[in-house]
């Protein structure tokens, strides 16, 4: 066995390379590639706001094909969730952003690695595309985990040709070339892979070549430029930035709109979570001191209401950050771990786990009706549910 540091690295990278090949292939072999489960009739009724009478009535008009029926039971198998969004815009029930409103990009964000900061975006893209809005997820972090976790594999679906780095290097002109389809249907997704990690060493390369303090301040705002490109085709637009300050974290600031900030209930992350603010704060004031975000909201997270000093510690978060700080937390649950040792969400069970999926229902719609207060064409709706004055 050699000693050689690079020999020793290329050995490691090459076993653990295949076990990760090997993991999906196992999981989600061709014929068996990620797809979303279908839906019951109950729950379509629930999606589509209509009863099963008007949506039978809908199948018979020729507006879906009636669902195939399992051939013991004479029971429908379900609905897939294009049908669902069919049905949706056939009777005018789609809940996205209606003209004069502005594509929402949400970026999530923390310095922390840990926080559940790729879990909180991948499961808030499901959970709104199941709402029927159009949803594009930019994956900045080189680890490309939020990648994985829809069913791709990292410098090997893709590579750095298929990421952000093209246009940040300018040899694009928008994003669109590095959009991606997902199984989700109205879940478009920017991939990362391990090649992104350079453009961090180039754009500091890059930025040194600048002329003016101009042009260096400009750069930050490249990603900004990218999604301007690509906004129009989507309500919202989620970023999952990178657990560390640097280059391409400070351009994730810089493009959002609005920030969700995933915070463990423990004093360490209570104190980088803070760390984080005053890092964004010195940034935005050196680089965009005109920059305004429609909201900023703190989000309890791995919140295990068995640990008394958890329980306790959350009310310290609540008491600090106030309104700034969503009411439900997200749980601390091994259902979610396991889904993602299987490239899995909850949303993706053939059996979802309805604690775990009504939890994260509850804090999701309250990003939810953050993200509808930013839209014009919803202020009458939110009136009458009382969520505006």
């Amino acid at each position: 066995m050699t000693n050689n540091a690079i020999e020793q690295l290329d050995d490691l990278i090459s076993i653990s390379e295949e076990f990760i090949r090997l993991t999906h292939t196992e999981s989600h072999k061709p014929e068996e590639f990620k797809k979303l489960r279908l839906f019951s009739t109950a729950e379509t009724e629930k999606m589509v706001n209509k009863s099963r009478t008007t949506i039978q009535r809908a199948e018979n008009d020729g507006v879906i094909s009636a669902p195939a029926r399992e051939p013991n039971s004479n029971h429908r198998v379900g609905y897939s969730l294009e049908q669902i969004n069919t049905l949706r815009d056939h009777f005018s029930t789609l809940p996205g952003r209606e003209e004069g409103d502005e594509a929402l990009v949400l970026a999530i964000a923390n310095f922390k690695g840990g926080c559940a900061k790729t879990t909180s975006t991948v499961n808030l893209s499901q959970y709104l595309a199941l709402e029927g809005y159009k949803v594009l997820v930019v994956d900045m972090d080189s680890q490309a985990t939020l990648t994985s976790m829809f069913g791709f594999i990292p410098d090997m679906d893709f590579n750095a040709d298929n990421t952000v780095l093209p246009y940040f290097n300018g040899e694009k002109d928008a994003l669109d070339y590095a959009v991606h389809t997902t199984h989700i249907p109205n879940v478009h997704i920017i991939p990362a892979c391990l090649e992104l990690y350079h453009a961090e060493l180039g754009a500091a390369s890059h930025i040194s070549e600048m002329a003016s303090v101009e042009e260096r301040i400009d750069f930050f705002k490249t990603l900004r430029y990218g999604i301007d490109s690509i906004r129009d085709n989507y309500d919202v637009i989620l970023v999952d930035s990178p657990p560390s300050l640097g280059i391409i974290s400070v351009n994730v600031l810089l493009a959002a709109d609005a920030l969700l900030v995933p915070c463990a209930c423990k004093m360490y992350d209570f104190s980088s979570t803070t760390q984080f603010f005053r890092m964004v704060k010195d940034y935005i004031s050196k680089l965009d001191p005109d920059k305004a975000y429609k909201f900023i909201k703190v989000v309890a997270s791995q919140y295990d209401r068995r640990e008394h000093n958890q329980k306790d510690f959350l009310e310290v978060l609540k008491g600090s950050f106030g309104d700034r700080m969503l009411t439900t937390p997200f749980l601390s649950s091994s259902e979610i771990a396991k889904s993602a040792a299987r490239f899995e969400t909850p949303y993706e069970q053939s059996k979802p786990n309805r604690r775990i999926i009504d939890n994260m229902a509850l804090a999701f719609k309250e990003v939810e009706l953050e993200i509808l207060k930013t839209w014009p064409s919803k202020e009458d709706k939110l009136i009458e549910l009382g969520v505006l004055i």
